[in-house]
């Protein structure tokens, strides 16, 4: 049995650390609120539960270290979820570049 991910929903984390997302790259900060409030927990892995990552277990980068099937994942790097703008061509182009590169860690992370 395979998994397959098609334009996965890769939401990266952008950490505290960080300036945040890149200008017009949105965050996508939901999780929190969709764990808690409308039972997106129940579909995490209880390990990754059992290590306490709460909310980052609906994260990609950090559910694939849970999955026991193999998985394919393919995500386009400009997707309307990912920006700010309602036209992705008028995001600039390094804020595009960053998001890029932000979602080839999360995934190569995992």
């Amino acid at each position: 049995f395979v998994a397959v991910l098609a334009d996965s929903g890769v939401f990266p984390a952008w950490p505290e650390h960080e300036a945040g997302p890149p200008r017009g790259v949105l965050a996508f900060p939901q999780f929190d609120w969709m764990f808690t409030s409308v039972g997106a927990s129940d579909s995490a892995a209880p390990a990754c539960l059992e290590d306490k990552h709460g909310a980052s277990c609906l994260r990609l980068g950090t559910a694939l270290r849970y999955s026991k099937t193999p998985t394919f994942v393919t995500q386009s790097y400009q997707d309307t979820w990912h920006f700010s703008e309602e036209d992705p061509s008028k995001v600039r182009s390094e804020s595009a570049r960053a998001l890029a590169a932000r979602i080839d860690r999360e995934v190569a992370s995992s």
